[in-house]
């Protein structure tokens, strides 16, 4: 964890006490966890939706073979 965070005193007293403040309801509230972590899931979701590529990890596998209903199928193309 270290390798992401900044070591005392090397960042702005201002920004590290907002990020401070802004991780201690996740961190003491479970029930805002979902809140947090579903419209994240979401946002992949409908990315996984528009993109042709497989953006999957492991072994690259065609569309239709990977397990998942949102990244098997392409979204709708706009019409312009």
């Amino acid at each position: 964890m270290r390798v992401f965070t900044n070591p005392v005193g090397a960042g702005s007293l201002w920004f590290d006490n907002l990020a401070t403040a802004d991780g201690i309801p996740v961190a003491y509230d479970p029930q805002a966890c979902p809140f947090i972590v579903l419209p994240g899931a979401e946002l992949n979701s409908e990315m996984e939706h528009q993109t042709g590529e497989d953006t999957t990890t492991g072994k690259p596998r065609p569309k239709g073979g990977r397990g998942a209903a949102k990244a098997n199928t392409i979204g709708r193309t706009p019409r312009g």
